[in-house]
């Protein structure tokens, strides 16, 4: 119908591939917004861009909007103006096919798993407490009563020593250290100045020759 009008409306969606600072960078360059207008536009809720396009002016702008990287919806409207709204039939398909999320089929091996009869129990009885302790021949002394029953401040029994006796004066408990006899140092002289301190045997008797050097030659 040529007198039909349409509403472009936008909620802040993206197309895939985009990311939002892109695609609001976009939106601010299509239609001059300021930043307090790009914030209502992500806010989530949705907003009205234009309303009463012909169908080329709605495509127009619906191309230019995708082209940024956003997804606006488009509503026609009734002759009045008005917003046409109805209720698809019970089980219609409510989102268009590059919406819908395809669903992988999954294979899964059953084989090893199998049922157990009804009433069997799929695990074993825990086992039962133990008992509680008997506490029967327990009682509770008075308050302020000292437990095992000993005096307070009452010292403890001295040691037992009779096993132990005292060595007699000359016996000592335990050798004492044997101390090493001194050593009496050699008996050492000082050389006079200039006398020869090895033996002879260990003395160098000549001079080693000098290196042989008729195989050398200077260079001019």
């Amino acid at each position: 119908m040529d007198d039909e009008t349409f509403n472009i409306y936008y909620a802040g969606e993206l197309l895939e591939g985009h990311d939002a600072a892109s695609v609001r960078q976009g939106l601010a360059v299509l239609f001059n917004a300021s930043d307090a207008t790009l914030d209502k536009l992500f806010s989530g809720a949705t907003h009205l861009i234009r309303r009463d396009l012909d169908r080329a002016q709605a495509q127009r702008y619906k191309a230019a909007m995708e082209r940024a990287g956003a997804r606006p919806r488009l509503s026609r409207n009734s002759a009045g103006g008005e917003v046409s709204l109805s209720l698809a039939p019970a089980g219609s398909e409510v989102l268009r096919p590059e919406e819908r999320r395809a669903a992988a089929p999954v294979d899964v091996n059953t084989s090893d798993l199998s049922l157990a009869p009804v009433g069997e129990r799929l695990a074993p009885e825990a086992t039962a407490p133990p008992p509680a302790p008997a506490t029967s021949a327990l009682t509770v002394a008075p308050a302020d009563e000292n437990i095992p029953g000993l005096a307070r401040g009452a010292l403890p029994p001295p040691p037992d020593v009779s096993a132990l006796s005292l060595a007699g004066v000359e016996q000592s408990a335990a050798d004492p250290p044997r101390i090493p006899e001194p050593v009496t140092p050699p008996d050492l002289q000082l050389a006079e100045t200039g006398a020869d301190v090895l033996e002879k045997r260990y003395r160098r008797t000549a001079e080693p020759p000098p290196p042989a050097t008729d195989h050398l030659e200077l260079e001019p």
